[in-house]
């Protein structure tokens, strides 16, 4: 499609995540890869003119949901900001099906509109559902364009624009800062020191990735597959744990994930990728804004003979805030910086999504309140990916290449992980090897385990 320089409010270049992830893209045409979906339930009265207006607000206040991807016959790849564009959105009423029926055809709804996605001409779409006494939110749309945090974002500021479009009444138009003053930051830093302080947190690791699955799976064909498992109120004294010691939860979950990879891999020394959000930087108003800013980076988990749990923690807390500068420094510069090798850093990969986002206030409307929020990630590069998400207590997604793995493989890495992240708080104190080895997996099962 012909773009016309009239609707254009600006050309924006990519940032190095972007890059990466375009560039994944069309080296690998992998159905499904990088498209992500939150589906929302909300109670309450359905208006589809409030939601038109409601995403019509959105996409005014937020440049992304402008924003398409060109990159065929340009030197490098750009972004392109509209002045004005409206986010396709289709409604399906199922307020006459049975409940069975509604889920079965909102799953299949939802494969449909991740097979209509476009970076070219339409990176977004939305699909309503309405039913008796509420309705279904489905955004679905491509990593490049946001993240996350940025998910989060979206849902508490349609939960406000749709609560004043049913009042009939005109909301307020925030000034967000363009994301082309974050990729503007970007462009200033500079690149040697921060490859200087990787090449120090890997100095010494010289082992090819650690292998977790020493067989192939169950197709022949690269296969997105999804096994997931809910933790229970066990998790809870680690939790209790993690702010005694003025730590987070993702620093315990990066903790107990290289601990597993230990255990099946036979080393001590361990590197696996995880994402940061990258809103760390001197950009004003970032912690509001739509758009990619997050970033992989390696994590590197080792122990020693006879070393306690608490001193490897301990070890990996201050390493990790060394690092916290170069967060931005793009997957491939490090791997350059570190080894020259084709060999990757890693072939598994932790995201824990935990968003500064007043869940109770998206609950606590008169006329509207959220039911269920589910976020899903179709696919990464990586053979094996490893979600959890920390919204409504806490649950743990493997997103797996059924060519690499089986599901009976996942979920044996899926018992050995919770049941370090259960015996952490108990075992603080003892020796990485007695966490490891000390009690069989089926006394640490999750609760509650399905596949999709």
């Amino acid at each position: 499609m012909r773009i016309d320089p009239r609707d254009v409010q600006d050309i924006v270049a990519l940032s190095p995540m972007q890059q990466s992830i375009l560039l994944e893209c069309l080296l690998n045409p992998m159905e499904g890869l990088y498209i992500e979906q939150t589906e929302l339930i909300f109670q309450g009265p359905w208006s589809q003119q409030a939601a038109e207006r409601s995403w019509k607000h959105l996409s005014a206040v937020n440049d992304s949901l402008r924003t398409v991807f060109r990159w065929e016959g340009l030197s490098e790849p750009v972004q392109i900001v509209f002045k004005e564009r409206t986010v396709p959105a289709e409604y399906y009423s199922m307020t006459s099906l049975p409940a069975e029926d509604r889920e079965r055809r909102s799953k299949k709804l939802m494969e449909e509109a991740a097979g209509k996605l476009d970076l070219g001409l339409c990176p977004i779409r939305l699909t309503f559902i309405p039913e008796a006494g509420r309705f279904r939110l489905v955004i679905t749309h491509h990593h490049i364009l946001f993240d996350g945090w940025s998910n989060a974002l979206l849902a508490s500021e349609f939960v406000a624009a749709y609560t004043e479009a049913l009042g009939d009444r005109t909301q307020a138009r925030p000034v967000k800062t363009p994301y082309k003053q974050f990729i503007n930051y970007l462009q200033s830093v500079q690149t040697v020191e921060q490859e200087e302080v990787w090449k120090s947190y890997l100095k010494g690791f010289v082992q090819p990735p650690c292998k977790v699955s020493q067989s192939a799976g169950t197709t022949q064909d690269s296969s997105l597959e999804v096994y997931a498992s809910v933790l229970d109120s066990r998790l809870e004294e680690a939790a209790r744990l993690c702010a005694e010691r003025g730590t987070t939860m993702s620093s315990l979950f990066q903790l107990a994930w290289g601990l597993t990879l230990q255990k099946f891999c036979g080393s001590d020394d361990v590197v696996f990728g995880t994402v940061v959000s990258g809103r760390n930087v001197p950009v004003q108003g970032i912690g509001e804004m739509v758009g990619l800013f997050m970033n992989t980076i390696p994590i590197r988990v080792r122990t020693h003979p006879g070393e306690r749990l608490a001193s490897a923690w301990e070890r990996l807390d201050q390493s990790n805030r060394e690092c916290v500068p170069s967060h931005h420094l793009p997957l491939h510069a490090i791997k350059q910086a570190v080894d020259k090798t084709n060999e990757p850093l890693f072939d598994t990969f932790l995201a824990v999504e935990n968003y500064p986002v007043n869940w109770s206030g998206l609950t606590g409307t008169d006329k509207l309140r959220l039911e269920s929020y589910r976020h899903r990630l179709n696919g990464t590069r990586f053979p094996l990916t490893v979600e959890i998400l920390m919204i409504n207590g806490f649950e743990i997604r493997f997103v797996y290449d059924g060519k690499y793995y089986s599901n009976n493989q996942v979920k044996v890495l899926d018992q050995e992980f919770c049941c370090i992240l259960y015996a952490a708080a108990s075992m603080i104190h003892a020796p990485v090897e007695h966490l490891l080895y000390g009690a069989p997996a089926e006394a640490c099962a999750p609760v509650a385990d399905f596949d999709f």
